[in-house]
């Protein structure tokens, strides 16, 4: 994955989600990570899509927190963090909803989009509270 090809938004919100990985001695990023650092950003454009979708983001964002506690933790935190295999699988997707609507950059949108067509613990924390396919109306 070229990095150069994420959205400054989106870039932003991989290095809050790397260091909440580093923080929590996480082995690896993950998907909950990066949703994470994003409704961190109540400005963002997933902050603001999923308003639009009236979620409840503080359940959401505490249902994701818990999820973040529940992952394996590493016990020499003084390694390098790598990227999981599941969220190098979410960035393929978000690469391949880009190509097909043309874009170049890969955007926080298209990952959230990404997220919802997989099949996931992340997945599941959004359709949990009934975020899933409506969201494409909105993109």
């Amino acid at each position: 994955m070229d990095i150069n090809k994420l959205t400054s938004q989106f870039q932003q919100d991989l290095s809050a989600a790397q260091s909440i990985a580093i923080n929590k001695n996480h082995a690896t990023i993950e998907g909950v990570h990066i949703l994470s650092s994003m409704l961190s950003n109540y400005s963002s454009s997933v902050s603001n899509i999923l308003k639009i979708l009236n979620v409840n983001t503080k359940k959401l964002k505490d249902n994701i927190d818990k999820e973040i506690d529940n992952l394996a933790v590493v016990g020499n935190p003084n390694s390098a963090i790598g990227i999981s295999q599941n969220l190098l699988r979410l960035f393929s997707a978000t690469e391949k909803l880009s190509t097909d609507k043309g874009d170049k950059y890969l955007s926080t949108e298209l990952f959230l989009l990404a997220i919802i067509n997989n099949n996931d613990t992340t997945t599941k924390l959004l359709k949990d509270l009934n975020i899933d396919k409506k969201i494409y109306q909105l993109l």
